[in-house]
Formats: structure tokens, sequence, C-alpha cells
């Protein structure tokens, strides 16, 4: 205990260098922390649901002629250990065929209904869906916090209309009102009894997926109410139509590979014996089960590489700061020399000297550890938001747990371990005899050799990170500068449905007429327009069509309103665009981009001729026009084959949802109250959702690489400060150490210019060793972010250079206060006080 307030008050008696190194600490431990959790909840956590471990996805392969087979509503993907792509929704038929062969339960679920209108006593809320089977909630074992669960009863036809509501939707739109059990809301219209609140941590089957989290949920029964889409017939009776992702548990010892075998069998007999000519192309197709405790999990796949890149520089950024931190101690033993050999020479063994030098790093690491756990939790929260913020991600989250707790004690005591060895092998080894001798006359001939290799290491550690932040930053202005083929400044962009308000499509496509004239007589907007996808969003619509030859080609395709090139600036080359006449009554036309032109028409003028859809039925349009090329997912993205066609003359199905784009002769933010009320004048049961500018879009579409080009530079900033402090420290005690030394030099002449250049030698030395390991060292290791970069190479000499000259900037920084104070000493004093 003694030893406890004796390295207390050493260390309060230098605040100094306690406050540097708790602080360095707590920022490498919290950093780490945080990027442990974010990695966690995004690439490892399962669903919250018991036995997660169990829990088995179907997926199927059909081979190249699968896309044209089945149109698939609301799905994803599966990747078996080739990389090889399997589809993740089946048609209903299917479902019940495989019902009859598993052996055990099957459960069905589908985001094809995923947005829906649900108005309570006193307004209406846009909400995410899922339609679940009867036994969905017996199979994942989800329970109701109150209330209970959809069962199979639920789930017939002719059976009362029931949901359930997920706990935070239920605070959300009902305030976390018990009462709400048993009362009518309205989906899309139509009258749903609440009969359960869903347990708090479940949010739908996307743990970190392209779906966002559930709000409510509804029996699969009730899919001809709430998908406003559908064709004329409802989805049960549509063979070609894959809406169900079906999901089963098997234990993991159990092998998959004999139900693997079953399903595939069920798969090729049902396809063949359909009289559809589509589904029996795929008879050599196979059915496979994907090991699925996150449940459908295809985001984490962007992000896995991201990630590990991020926790590899989180783990450096640690071992800097554990490097300073030891440098510092020891800098700091030197210092204390004087009282180590007094203490010594008093009787204190070699082992209770290191016991104090320990007991500071513990004391040093506490507190460094506490304030980590508090960052940690701030920074692995700002991590989450910076990833998914506007994103349909946010059911990642990160909390204080004992997990996280325990990480964060391991990084606390595996910090104080590295960084007190060196100073406590120090004191271990240092002789008694010499250092008693250097007390008594003053001299100090150490040379600071192990501090000094200790900087060395550090800036070399430092340098890969640097470089790494100026990749990301060239990358992130490369991106930002690609030309986008239109102008996206003063673009207002939002959604709107008026089918699940139950209108019909003739009553959609005039409600959407009557929607862009009233917008354009608003003061300040330019031009209206509408498109089904918004460009730059990440989102597509890919689709076979055939061109003059008969060959049939894939080629990117957008529904798109009048004057939507004339609203995006993209110019026309030849024939006309897309106008208002372009209705549903009217004849199907089409304009091609100049790349689809080229694809679609290689040998012949493409204005005046046909282009099949192989839609079902087939649609055929004459091409019109022919347009500039244009980006269309993403900057990274090249400019594909696009198909622009009339929104009206594409519904497969009702007409529904689109994203009215609005170009203003204002700032946009100045319009969109008169914009909401123009809407609303049109039809007040209109709801507006996911409002933002082009330019918010292509930021958020950028969103992944402006994340991590941000964090790589503040850890490339932090491990530069942390160099700093050290290269400054060390310094600071070599001119106090060479105090005498300097005195000497400027009594005998010596200019105060060459004690400066005395004192800087050492540091930018040091620095220049550290950067001759570090520089090769950055250029090998920016070749594994290589397929993360765009129009940079790894070995970019701008951003090796740049590094370079920060790190010498920081190093002459931190050496040049100490050493002109060592060149401003007065020679007197200085031989006074060491003589």
């Amino acid at each position: 205990m003694s030893e406890l307030r004796h390295a207390l008050r050493s260390l309060v008696k230098s605040p100094s260098f306690t406050l540097v190194a708790i602080l360095s600490l707590a920022l490498g431990i919290g950093i780490n922390a945080g990027v442990y959790s974010l990695a966690r909840a995004v690439l490892l956590d399962p669903l919250p649901i018991p036995d997660p471990g169990s829990l088995v996805a179907l997926g199927w392969n059909g081979g190249p002629s699968a896309t044209r087979s089945f149109l698939s509503i609301g799905s994803t993907a599966y990747r078996d250990e080739a990389g090889a792509g399997y589809g993740s929704n089946f048609s209903s038929s299917m479902y019940r065929s495989f019902q009859h062969v598993v052996g055990r339960d099957l459960c069905a679920f589908s985001y094809a209904a995923t947005d829906v209108n649900v108005v309570t006593a006193t307004r209406t809320i846009p909400a995410s869906n899922l339609l679940v089977s009867g036994n969905f909630f017996r199979v994942l074992g989800v329970t109701t916090m109150i209330g209970r669960s959809i069962t199979p009863s639920d789930d017939q036809p002719g059976a009362a209309l029931v949901g359930v509501l997920t706990y935070p939707f239920w605070i959300h739109a009902f305030g976390g009102d018990p009462t709400v059990l048993n009362r009518v809301i309205r989906v899309n219209g139509y009258p749903f009894t609440v009969i359960g609140i869903a347990a708090p941590s479940f949010y739908g089957m996307s743990r970190a997926g392209f779906f966002k989290p559930t709000d409510i949920m509804l029996p699969l029964v009730s899919e001809p109410l709430v998908y406003t889409r559908s064709v004329p017939r409802s989805l049960f009776e549509a063979e070609d139509k894959a809406w169900l992702q079906l999901m089963m548990r098997v234990p993991p010892a159990e092998p998959t590979s004999p139900v693997d075998a079953a399903l595939t069998t069920t798969f090729r007999a049902a396809v063949l014996g359909s009289s559809n000519a589509n589904l029996r192309s795929v008879s050599a197709g196979r059915v496979r089960l994907f090991r699925a405790p996150r449940g459908l999990d295809s985001w984490s796949r962007q992000l896995r590489e991201p990630l590990l890149l991020l926790t590899l520089t989180a783990v450096v950024v640690l071992l800097i700061a554990c490097v300073n931190v030891g440098n510092l101690m020891l800098v700091r033993s030197l210092a204390r020399q004087k009282e180590l050999s007094i203490r010594a020479a008093l009787g204190s063994g070699p082992w209770r000297l290191v016991r104090g030098t320990l007991i500071e790093a513990a004391v040093i690491t506490a507190a460094g550890g506490a304030l980590g756990l508090l960052f940690g939790l701030w920074s692995a929260r700002a991590l989450i938001a910076m990833l998914v913020a506007d994103s349909a991600h946010a059911a990642v989250h990160a909390g204080l747990n004992a997990r996280f707790a325990g990480v964060t004690a391991v990084l606390s005591a595996s910090a104080a371990l590295l960084f007190s060895a060196v100073p406590a092998m120090w004191v271990a080894r240092r002789p008694l005899s010499p250092a008693l001798k250097e007390v008594s006359t003053g001299a100090s001939p150490h040379r600071l050799t192990a501090g000094r290799a200790l900087m060395a290491a550090q800036v070399a550690i430092s340098v890969p990170l640097l470089v790494g932040g100026m990749l990301f930053l060239r990358t992130v202005y490369n991106l930002g500068h690609v030309p986008l083929g239109f102008a996206p400044d003063r673009l207002l962009i939002f959604r709107i449905d008026p089918s699940l308000n139950g209108y019909d499509s003739g009553r959609v496509e005039q409600l959407y007429g009557r929607l862009v004239e009233r917008l354009n007589s608003v003061p300040g907007v330019g031009q209206t327009t509408l498109s089904d996808i918004v460009l730059m969003s990440g989102l597509q619509n890919n689709w076979t069509f055939t061109g003059a030859d008969g060959s049939e080609q894939s080629a990117k395709f957008a529904r798109v309103g009048p004057d939507f090139f004339e609203t995006f600036g993209i110019p026309l080359l030849s024939g006309r665009t897309i106008g208002a006449g372009d209705h549903s009554g009217a004849p199907r036309v089409a304009v091609l981009n100049e790349a689809a032109a080229r694809s679609l028409f290689p040998k012949s003028e493409p204005l005046s001729q046909r282009l099949v859809m192989r839609s079902n039925p087939p649609a055929d349009f004459e091409i019109v026009g022919i347009v500039q090329n244009s980006r269309y997912t993403s900057p990274r993205d090249p400019m594909p084959p696009i198909v622009y066609l009339p929104y009206a003359q594409t519904a497969l199905g009702t007409l529904g949802a689109m994203n009215v784009i609005v170009r203003t002769e204002v700032p946009p933010d100045t319009a969109v109250d008169e914009i909401r009320r123009a809407v609303a004048s049109v039809d007040p049961n209109i709801a507006i959702t996911q409002m933002k500018t082009e330019s918010d879009q292509i930021d958020e579409t950028l969103g992944t690489e402006r994340t991590f080009m941000r964090l790589l530079v503040a850890f490339g900033g932090f491990a530069v400060l942390l160099a700093a402090i050290g290269l400054h420290g060390l310094t600071a005690y070599s001119v106090v150490r060479r105090t005498g030394e300097i005195g000497v030099r400027v009594a005998l002449g010596a200019r105060r210019s060459h004690v400066l250049w005395l004192m800087l030698r050492q540091v930018l030395g040091i620095t220049l060793i550290g950067m001759a390991v570090g520089i090769p060292s950055a250029v090998a290791a920016a070749r594994g972010i290589r397929a993360s970069l765009f129009g940079v190479a790894p070995a970019d000499a701008l951003s090796v250079t740049a590094a370079a000259a920060l790190m010498i900037l920081a190093a002459f920084t931190a050496g040049i206060f100490p050493a002109w104070r060592a060149a401003r000493l007065d020679p007197l004093v200085a031989l006074r006080e060491h003589v």
C-alpha cells in the first residue's frame, strides 16, 4: 500500500507525463475496443434468437439462364465456398413442395411488401413490413414481450387479419402504450388487429443485410392485401414469381448434404413439370442449405475487407501508444536515476525498484483502461453511426456488455505489459556503482540507446498509417471528381407510393401527372421528373433484352418520366427523349444510352428499330432516342449500357412507388416546405419518404470510402501526435542531460545555430531511420488495399512523399522547442549547475 501511495504521489508530481500517458493509452485502448465492437456487430454477432447456429437458409443455383426464369421480389443472395451465387427466393408452390420433403419445420418469410402505410387513429406512418408464415415464431424461437405471436391458424385463408409490432416501432408509433393490444390499425387501407409486441431484441431477419429493420409482421396470407404491385393474380398463384425466403433448423453437427439432395430432386421435378418454358430451362439447378446464424447477411461481405484493414490499423495505433508511453517511462526512469540510486543505496533491491515501476504502470493502465472503456463505447456508436447513416442497416448497434468490458480489460493488461517491459528491465539491470558515481559527479554518459530505438520503431510504425491516410484521401478526391454524365447540383429527390393507399395503376398514373404539373408551378422549381431508380444510389435494375441480331443481352434499365434527361442534364445525341405523350395508352418507346446502342445494335442505326424486353409476356419497344452515357450505380463503376423506358408503359403489375426528382433554381433546402405543401395539395394521404439531394445521395454512396478515409487520417494523425510527443520528451531529456556539455561548447565559442542543429540532428536522425524502415513497409502493406483504392496506385509517389514530409515536419516541430531552449542557455548558469 505504501508503494501504491508513493507511485500516486510520484505521478501527481509529474502531471504532464501522467496526463499524456493516460490519454495516449485511453485513446489507443478505446479505438481498439470501438473497432472490435463494430467488427463484431457487423461481421460476427448472430440473430438474437435461441440457438442461432442451427439456423439454415435455402438457396438455389440454376445456371446462367436463372435470372430470366424467375422474377425475384425482395431477394438477396448466398455464396458457396467457390464464390458461386445462389438465389434466396422461392415461389409459393416450391415452398409447399419442400414442406413435404424436409420432414421438419420449414418456415417462410418475405420482404416483398416491405414498405407499407400504417394508419393509426391520429396519423399515417410509413413502416417496414415482414410477411411471415404461421410457424415462423415457433421455428425461430422469437417471443413476444406482451400479447401473442402469429400462429398457423392466423396464416389460413379467411382468418382474421392480425399483426405483431416490433418493440422499436411500438415505442415510436404508439409511445409504448400497452393498450395497443387488440387495437385495429389499417395497413395499406386494410384493418389488422395488433395481437402482440415482439421481444425488444428482435428487429427482423436482416442482422446486417440489405433490408431495413422490421416494424410490423403480418401473416403470409395477407400478401394479396398489402403487396400493392401484384400482377392480376396473387403471388401465391404465380409459380414464376420467387418471393419467399425459406429457413429451417439443422443442428451444427448434423450434415446438410442429405437434405440438399432431397430438396434438389424436388426442385428439378417441380420445374420440369411446369408449363412455363423459362422454368423448365433451370431443370439442372440445385438447392443447397447455407448456415445462416446472422439471417440475411449480404451487407457484411462488402465491409469485411475494410473492417479488417480498420482493425489492423487500430492495433497498430495501440502499439504506437504503448511504445510511446514506454519510451516516456524510460526517459522518466533515466531522469529519476538519482532517486533510484539513492533508494538502491539505502537497501532497496532490484525487485523492489522494478515493482515501483510496475505499480506506476498499473496505475496509468487502470486510469487509461477506465477512460478507454468510455471512449470505446462512444467510438463504437460513432463508427456504426458513420457506416449506417441514412441507410437501411440501422439494426446494427453496440452497447456496454460483459464481452466489451472484457476486451477492454485484456487490451489494458496487454498495454501494461508492452509499455512497462523496457523501463522495468532497465531499472532491474542498472548497476549500482556507476549510478552512484553519476550522482556524485553529475556525469551522465548514458546515451538513451533504448529510447532512441523505441522512437525509431514508433516512427516506422506511424509512417504506414500516414501513407494509408494519404492514399484514401486521394481515393475520395478522385471519386468526387469522376465525370458523372449528368449535373447533380440542385436536384432534390423524394419517394412516394400512391399504391399503398389502394390506388390502381390508372389512378396512380393520373396522380403522378398532376403532381409533376403542380410541382413545376412551385416558385423556384425548374423541372420535375420521375424515376424508379435514383442514380448513384447503388440500386439497379437488370433485365434481358433482345437486340437487332436476335441475341439476348443483359442491360441496366430505368423506368422514367417525362423530362427525365432534361432534369438531370443528360445530353440528347439523336432522336427525341421521353415526353408526356408516352403514357400507358401510347405505343411503347425506349431511349438508349450510347453504350446500350453499341451493345444491342453493333452494326446498325438503332433509331426506329424494335427492342424486345424478355418479360412475361415479352414487351416490344420502338427506339426513339440516343443519349449520352452516364454513371448509374456508383462513381466507381463504369458507364454501363442503360435502356430508359417510360414508367407508365413498363409496370410489372400495379404501378407503384416512384422517386420524384425536382431541379430547383434556388438552394434545394429553401424549397422543401413549398414542395411538401404542393404534394399535399395533390393528395394529402401521400407520405413523402427518403427526401435528400442528389449530392447527398452521392455522399451516401461514397459513405464507406469517406468513413474509412476519415478514420485512417484520424489514426494517422494520432500516431504522428504520439510520435511528436515522444520525440519532444526525448529531446527535452537530452537537453537536460547535456546542459553542461552545451555550456562548455558555448563558452568555447560555439554559435547558437550549431547548438540548435546539434539537438535537432538527433531528432531528425531518429525520424529518418524510422522512415527508412516505415516507407518500404507502407508500400508493401498498401498492395493489400489495392481493391479499395480508386485512381491511385499503392506506391503512389505523391502520397508517400506527403506522408514523409508530414512526418519530418512533426519531428521538426517536436524537437525545435527544446532545441531552441538549449541554444539560448546561459553558459555561466549551465557550467555552474553541472560542474
